[in-house]
């Protein structure tokens, strides 16, 4: 699930693919909050990957949003696509978030 983090200056970027289950996220979680503890504060979501994520990974990224915004901080979700996208277009998180294409 998680492929790469990449840190450049104050931006992390975190490359995903594949299926994310509570498991996944949850690991996930316990990895961005260590970065999040060492002060990094601007993330972007790399779901070009990801071709199927559960009611936990939307809970996760909930879960960062609120707390990067804590810090004046950022999450930024790039490629949705297929049935994530279509997952966040339903639950209308679509529009919560800041999405790029």
């Amino acid at each position: 699930m998680l492929q790469e983090i990449q840190t450049t200056g104050s931006q992390v970027t975190v490359k995903l693919g594949g299926s994310m289950y509570a498991v996944d996220a949850a690991a996930l979680r316990d990895a961005i909050q260590e970065l999040i503890k060492k002060d990094n504060k601007n993330f972007l979501f790399d779901l070009s990957g990801i071709d199927y994520m559960d009611s936990t990974g939307l809970g996760l990224f909930i879960y960062l949003d609120e707390e990067l915004k804590g810090k004046n901080g950022k999450l930024v979700l790039k490629g949705l696509s297929g049935r994530v996208k279509t997952l966040f277009e339903r639950t209308r998180l679509y529009d919560v978030f800041t999405i790029q294409s």
